[in-house]
C-alpha cells in the first residue's frame, strides 16, 4: 500500500539521508546539561556534586541526581549513562552516595596539601577499622589515597 502511493525503503532513504552507523544516543538537551558536567569534572575530578549544587549557574547535583534514578530503574546501561562514566566511572556508585562524597572530600583536601579536617581523619579511621567490610573497589579507591587497612 505504501509504494502504491509512493512511499518506498529508497525513497524513504532518500528524504532522510545515508544512515549513519552511529546511533544517536542523547538528545541536543542532554548535550548541552553533558557540557556543564564535564566542565564540572574538569574543576573538581569527579561528579560527586551533592544534590543542591549549582556550577556555573546549572542545577548540576539535582541533574546527576535524577540520572542516578533513572540509571538504577533501567536494566542494562543507557547512552547517557555511558557518557556521565566517561567523564567519571564513578559517577553512579553502587555504595551509599554519601561515603563517595566524602571519599571525593579527603581525596581533594589531601591532593591541595591542605591539613584534612577532623571529620575527615574521623571518616578515613573508621575506614580503616571498616576494612574487611569494604568491598575490594572501595579498599581500591581507598588505598590509592593513602588510606590502608588498620
Amino acid at each position: 500500500m505504501l509504494a502504491a502511493i509512493g512511499i518506498t525503503r529508497d525513497a524513504a532513504r532518500a528524504r532522510i539521508g545515508p544512515r549513519d552507523s552511529r546511533r544517536l544516543t542523547t538528545t541536543p538537551r542532554f548535550d548541552t546539561d553533558v557540557a556543564h558536567a564535564r566542565s564540572y569534572t574538569a574543576q573538581h575530578g569527579h561528579l560527586a556534586a551533592r544534590s543542591r549544587e549549582e556550577h556555573e549557574g546549572f542545577p548540576i547535583g539535582r541533574w546527576l541526581a535524577e540520572h542516578r534514578q533513572r540509571a538504577r530503574k533501567r536494566t542494562g546501561t543507557s547512552p547517557q549513562a555511558r557518557v556521565l562514566t566517561s567523564l567519571d566511572p564513578w559517577w553512579n556508585p553502587p555504595w551509599p552516595f554519601t561515603w563517595q562524597q566524602q571519599y571525593h572530600r579527603y581525596r581533594t583536601t589531601r591532593v591541595a596539601g591542605q591539613p584534612i579536617p577532623p571529620e575527615l581523619q574521623r571518616w578515613a579511621c573508621k575506614q580503616t577499622v571498616l576494612w574487611d567490610r569494604l568491598d575490594p573497589l572501595r579498599q581500591g579507591l581507598l588505598t590509592v589515597i593513602g588510606i590502608h587497612p588498620g
